[in-house]
């Protein structure tokens, strides 16, 4: 844990949260010898898988979501990225962003919300394009209509650096302000 926020120069719980998924990954990618590892940033926010999402689908409907996407969108940035290129760079390999490609993003932004986020009989099925896309593909069921969680829950780690967090007496924020070192 020290290893991954020294390297991602931060202590906010919610970016360690997602970044240890991240290093251990990267770790993984390099000692099986590979150059590069392709994550899904920016995928939530042109495909409409945050749960906000959902939620103004529900209160409004699908047709108003292109402009709240658009904005998600806009207000993503390189600081976004940057604890991923940082945890890449340590591990020896390169990051890569296949939904950060530009002519991908143009795309995505000019498709009809409903291809998104779909609402069928009151159920929001987000990141519909790319579920119905898997399915073509022939992924199994259990993949492509998988509920979207986020990787620090998905994967565990957020219970793990709560209940360490706990056996230390302390809070998490402050667990993992302690593993700083200067810079």
């Amino acid at each position: 844990m020290p290893n991954v926020v020294n390297i991602v120069e931060t202590t906010d719980p919610v970016i360690v949260g997602i970044s240890v998924p991240i290093y251990f990954a990267c770790q993984k990618a390099h000692e099986m010898g590979l150059s590069y590892i392709a994550v899904g940033q920016l995928s939530d926010e042109l495909f409409g898988g945050y749960g906000k999402f959902e939620e103004v689908a529900l209160r409004d409907g699908t047709e108003n979501l292109g402009r709240e996407m658009f904005e998600s969108v806009k207000a993503a940035s390189a600081k976004d990225f940057d604890p991923g290129d940082k945890l890449a760079t340590a591990a020896g390999v390169e990051l890569c962003c296949p939904f950060a490609y530009l002519p991908l993003v143009e795309y995505a932004l000019r498709l009809p919300s409903f291809l998104r986020v779909r609402l069928i009989n009151g159920k929001v099925i987000r990141k519909y394009i790319l579920r119905r896309l898997a399915a073509r593909m022939k992924l199994p069921e259990n993949v492509t209509d998988r509920p979207k969680r986020a990787v620090q829950y998905s994967s565990g780690v957020q219970k793990v650096l709560l209940k360490e967090a706990k056996r230390r007496g302390t809070s998490l924020g402050k667990m993992l302000e302690s593993f700083t070192r200067q810079l």
